[in-house]
């Protein structure tokens, strides 16, 4: 939105970098989810580990981790490398 507001524009790039982003900064909030939906449950809190069970809220967190990583393979299409590769630094870390 605030690349819209400055440049009048939408951009392809911006948007997949949003993207990346968004996923990743959910992940915490998801983990937490899991970790805590056993008394979210018995306070009747909706949370999709609720709902959906901590199997569903294991497979978001996984998904929520790695598609960022997938949606980087994009960026050598758009014709920049390390926009591809300097996340992959951090993958060691998400695969722990």
């Amino acid at each position: 939105a605030v690349y819209f507001l400055q440049t009048g524009a939408i951009s392809f790039s911006c948007f997949l970098a949003a993207t990346q982003i968004g996923l990743l900064a959910i992940v915490p909030h998801a983990i937490n989810n899991l970790r805590d939906h056993v008394s979210d449950a018995r306070v009747n809190k909706r949370t999709l580990a609720v709902r959906f069970g901590t199997r569903f809220a294991r497979w978001e967190i996984t998904l929520l981790s790695f598609i960022p990583f997938a949606l980087g393979l994009i960026w050598l299409k758009e014709g920049n490398v390390w926009m591809t590769l300097f996340p992959f630094l951090a993958l060691p870390a998400i695969i722990r």
